[in-house]
């Protein structure tokens, strides 16, 4: 027996010890399949297939599954930590703990965790590692001082790896600040100091690269000094193939562009570098597209597209194809059909988004254009009947006799001079111009349509912005500064008062003078000083805001000083009429003005405003929708790409997906919902509720308990994992469930009973599976709603005008509906649609219709419309000769 205990003694240690080494191991194994998810993801979007340095924008997040797994190792590594605090594992276990949860994003959790392990372990391997993750965490949160304080600290220690990655993270912060000075000088001194670390290539890398951000071709040889270098240290293929393109782009800086392409080619016939091929060829194609060979740049980019399908390479090839479309021969449709070619080629890519966005401008372009167009043909049409009050011609024809007056319109339409002069056309072609200035680089295009607002509006207050506009054009995009100067002495001629001739005199070194515009702003900060004052003292200040306005009319600041004036009529004294009478001068005689402008807006919401909220209150009292008006209100659209707005929005359309059967649709857009805030109980709480659906119950769990994580109050969470640890008789989880739901669900009249019942259930005595199935408790109905909207609606959209289906030679028995989902705009017309259920061929009437459908719009808490998405029922019903209709069934 003597012998036997101390075999027992060391069995049972052993098995203790393989427990925490096993959980410990787990962890070790979540955390390598994290780091494998996040690093494939970074590769797979680096986005570096034409330029070295791109914009965040360019970057989309990590994926879920990487998230995930970083969360599964933190987890395992808090059991080392809780269950066995005693192990050798201790300060592993929270160095992995630290590192899981800055991936995650989780810095505050990430500091704990270091500081914990530096404070408890000064001794542990991981000591100095430890607190480079922590500078990283502060960095991170630009929590820049506390960082570069502990980053120097580190430069300064004997761990040479830390040390030097000290030194580039110093540098970074330097770069991202657009030091670049500050940047090469870590650089250099992390290179004279630690010559020999594993960083040391991506050190002259990166020395390279802010040399060359400095701009000054002095440095040319200390740059190529850098990248050789690079070549001298072991790089990586990356860095290697880094170092040598980018000693090619310095030949072309030099003006050695055909050394350059010697490089280029040679990279080529590297077998070693046959994976960065389809990057090398896109700058051989961008060498001749700039030398204006776009026959032989368009056979590179062809090369990339037919030899590396489907790759972010080949994307990036079929968008500079696109681009020498839309900039050479501004073609916009065939650069459409490439654009969009480029993101079914390699969606997410840099190619696709930066495809999207010229989609966008391309598209933004069309509807102005047909604005345009439209405006000058309602003008065209109204010259033949004599109504047009917004053409000078008109305006000097009116006394002539009708025959003369025929004549004169048609003399004009010959010479195609019949044209709109409104302030939104005006605004529509400024905004075209811009486009194609700043956005497509389409120079030609651009010069036109500030040619066409000089010509179409010859006494505007824009002129000087149009003629400067050409003028910068000509000098900085076309290197023409002899017809650049022509036109900058031309502004000052005719405009000698502008801003613009000023800034004409600055690029010509000419002295300036004091436009207009600064004697009304230095006059009008006068005037806002006594006003401010004095607020209540009016006649201390508007009569001179008056007399500003009238001494410089149609200008921004006799604008400024006649909204000051009509705002404190309104505010102040509450006399109403004298302040419509200076909003009516801001419409009539500052239209151009951005003031004017506003004036209008407003004046056409206080008309519409009122006749819009009889007329929803009126179709509001209708009761039961008619038919054809049913819809259901699922979410706001974002204005902007907040990551919560987003959230809600994916989440909303999921919800409505899970009520209405379609599993597979509701978990992608939870999933979606969760990749934009992953701080999100309800969105991993659905995701548990369709895998359990599923039958993945161990994914189920998972997701329950990391709602629980963000949300530990959750109480259908709680709920699920009591039904489910009950199911499998996992007593004592299931006991654990039902204690804190007996505590907590005190709406639930049962759980009442229960504590009046059986309270020892509080004391935590133990109770068997069939004393809790004899309970009875019953899981809550789900409500498929998000339990927080983003923006309260002070009223939900109604159907103002619906439409019946157009079913010519269409023959229907049996009556059914087509569900499409529908984006109504601030207008209340509709702005897109999509089909959520419904067959073919009734779905393609079904969304046709719905683009002919207008809306009461959705109106947020200060009383302003609001763009939003609802579900429209189309329905489809057989025809009867007695209830025939020309399509509109509602007004």
């Amino acid at each position: 027996m003597s012998q036997v205990f101390p075999i027992v003694l060391l069995t049972l240690f052993s098995f203790f010890g393989c427990v925490y080494f096993n959980t410990f191991y787990n962890a070790e194994k979540y955390f390598r399949q994290a780091e494998k998810a996040r690093k494939g993801h970074e590769k797979l979007y680096a986005g570096w297939e034409l330029e070295d340095e791109i914009s965040d924008q360019f970057q989309r997040p990590r994926p879920q599954k990487a998230e995930q797994l970083y969360d599964k190792a933190a987890r395992k590594a808090s059991k080392v930590l809780e269950k066995y605090s005693d192990s050798d594992l201790v300060d592993n276990a929270m160095f992995l703990m630290g590192r899981s949860f800055y991936w995650r994003s989780e810095y505050l959790r990430a500091i704990q965790a270091f500081r914990d392990l530096e404070i408890n372990f000064p001794d542990s391997e991981f000591y100095t590692r430890s607190r480079f993750w922590r500078a990283k965490c502060m960095e991170d949160q630009r929590i820049e001082a506390q960082a570069q304080a502990l980053y120097r600290e580190l430069f300064e220690q004997k761990d040479v790896e830390i040390a030097a990655n000290a030194g580039l993270r110093l540098s970074e912060m330097a770069v991202l600040r657009e030091d670049y000075v500050a940047a090469s000088r870590w650089l250099q001194q992390t290179l004279d100091t630690y010559p020999n670390s594993s960083v040391t290539s991506l050190l002259w890398l990166k020395l390279a690269f802010a040399l060359g951000a400095l701009e000054d071709s002095s440095r040319f040889n200390d740059i190529e000094f850098a990248l050789k270098n690079v070549l001298e240290s072991n790089p990586n293929f990356d860095q290697e193939y880094r170092a040598r393109l980018n000693l090619g782009k310095m030949r072309y800086n030099k003006g050695d562009v055909e050394g350059a392409l010697g490089i280029y080619l040679d990279l080529l016939k590297n077998s070693s570098f046959r994976v960065y091929e389809g990057r090398t060829r896109l700058l051989i194609g961008k060498y001749y597209e700039d030398r204006g060979n776009y026959k032989k740049a368009t056979n590179e980019y062809e090369k990339v597209r037919d030899d590396f399908p489907g790759s972010p390479a080949s994307a990036m090839a079929l968008y500079r194809t696109g681009m020498i479309h839309l900039q050479l021969y501004g073609d916009l449709n065939i650069a459409k059909e490439y654009f969009q070619e480029t993101s079914r080629e390699k969606t997410g890519s840099q190619a696709d988004l930066m495809a999207k966005e010229m989609s966008g401008h391309i598209n933004r372009i069309n509807d102005l254009t047909f604005s345009i167009q439209l405006a000058d043909s309602l003008v065209a049409d109204s010259l033949i009947y004599g109504t047009v009050n917004d053409t000078t011609l008109i305006e000097n024809s009116l006394t002539e006799s009708s025959d003369q007056l025929n004549r004169v319109a048609v003399d004009i339409k010959d010479s195609i001079l019949v044209v709109s002069q409104s302030l939104e056309t005006l605004d529509d072609l400024f905004t075209i111009a811009e486009i194609y200035r700043d956005y497509i680089g389409q120079v030609d295009s651009s010069i036109a349509y500030y040619d066409e607002i000089i010509h179409r509006y010859p006494n505007s207050e824009q002129l000087p912005r149009a003629k400067y506009s050409i003028a910068w054009i000509m000098k900085n995009m076309n290197r023409d500064p002899v017809g650049a100067k022509s036109f900058l002495e031309e502004l000052i001629d005719q405009y000698p008062s502008s801003v613009q001739a000023n800034e004409a005199r600055r690029l010509l070194d000419l002295p300036l003078l004091q436009t207009e515009n600064e004697k009304a702003t230095r006059l009008f900060t006068e005037i806002e000083n006594r006003r401010l004052d004095d607020p209540q003292a009016i006649d201390n200040y508007i009569p001179a805001l008056d007399s500003l306005s009238h001494e410089f009319p149609g200008s921004p600041m006799g604008a400024k000083a006649l909204y000051v004036a009509a705002s404190s009529f309104e505010d102040i004294v509450g006399d109403t009429i004298e302040s419509e009478k200076r909003y009516e001068r801001l419409i009539n005689e500052f239209y151009e003005t951005e003031l004017g402008k506003l004036a209008i807006k407003r004046q056409d919401a206080r008309l519409k405003g009122t006749i819009a909220k009889l007329e929803r209150g009126i179709k509001g009292l209708g009761g039961k929708p008619k038919l054809g008006e049913e819809i259901s209100f699922l979410t706001v659209e974002p204005d902007t790409s907040d990551s919560i707005s987003l959230s809600n929005k994916f989440l909303s359309f999921g919800l409505r997906a899970h009520r209405r059967g379609d599993i597979g649709r509701a978990r992608d857009f939870y999933e979606q919902s969760v990749e934009e805030k992953l701080n999100n109980p309800q969105g991993l709480y659905m995701l548990g509720l369709v895998s359990m659906d599923e039958g993945f119950y161990d994914e189920a769990l998972e997701f329950f308990y990391q709602t629980l994580f963000f949300s530990p109050g959750h109480l259908n969470t709680k709920y699920r994992l009591y039904d489910y640890y009950l199911a499998e008789t996992n007593e004592d989880s299931a006991q654990k469930y039902l204690q804190e739901l007996v505590r907590r669900d005190r709406k639930n009249l049962q759980f009442r009973y229960i504590r009046e019942q059986n309270p020892e259930i509080l004391n935590g005595e133990p109770l068997t599976s069939e004393e809790m199935q004899g309970f009875g408790i019953t899981v809550p109905v789900e409500v498929f709603e998000v339990a927080n909207r983003v923006q309260k609606l002070v009223e939900e959209p109604i159907v103002r005008k619906a439409v019946f289906p157009d079913l010519k030679n269409m023959s229907i028995r049996d009556s059914l509906e087509i569900l499409v989902d529908v984006l109504i705009g601030k207008n209340g017309k509709v702005d897109e649609t999509k089909l959520f259920r419904g067959e073919e061929p009734y779905a393609s009437i079904a969304m046709k219709t719905a683009k002919e459908y207008s809306f009461y719009p959705a109106m947020k808490s200060d009383d302003e419309p609001i763009r939003v998405w609802v579900e429209l029922t189309i329905p489809f019903i057989p025809e009867s000769p007695i209830d025939k209709d020309n399509g509109t069934i509602s007004e």
